[in-house]
């Protein structure tokens, strides 16, 4: 399964073409990352959030980590991060831990790190645990048409 089904399948009705990168079979994105020898800065992660109103996928590079706070004053909404086995349980076409970044595919609204907009080349999860997916600017700008955008990607080396 080097690509999950609901994501091929969004990718074929976008047209948005990808390029699969098969690597030794790994438990993470971070461990994908280092067995493709890709830079983790071009890395996209997905983080799942959830309120009442329901869930809500947060995309950022790797390296950086969410400011929830962010994500909740753009969107207007109080959202919480869901646990890893509870993000597991929406992606059913996936390998646990293998989650890719694009929620349109899942039927779920997104919300993109203005930063990533400067980018003209990511890598992303494939639902798959032994494939990461290259995919270019114009790619990704598609799989994230409609997103709400902010600066919600908080950089490890930032102070305060």
């Amino acid at each position: 399964m080097p690509i999950a089904v609901k994501l091929n399948q969004y990718f074929g009705r976008q047209n948005i073409q990808v390029h699969e990168i098969h690597h030794e079979r790994v438990s993470s994105l971070a461990g994908a990352v280092d067995a493709a020898f890709v830079a983790a800065e071009v890395a996209l992660k997905a983080t799942v959030l959830i309120d009442l109103k329901g869930a809500v996928m947060a995309v950022l590079p790797l390296p950086a980590d969410l400011d929830v706070a962010a994500v909740n004053r753009v969107l207007g909404r109080n959202l919480q991060v869901l646990t890893a086995a509870q993000s597991d349980k929406l992606f059913t076409d996936c390998e646990k831990g293998a989650q890719p970044p694009v929620g349109a595919a899942y039927g779920m609204p997104v919300i993109v790190d203005e930063s990533l907009f400067e980018q003209d080349l990511f890598y992303l999860q494939s639902g798959c645990n032994s494939t990461l997916l290259q995919m270019d600017g114009r790619g990704f700008r598609l799989s994230v048409a409609g997103a709400s955008k902010g600066r919600i990607a908080i950089w490890k080396d930032e102070s305060g």
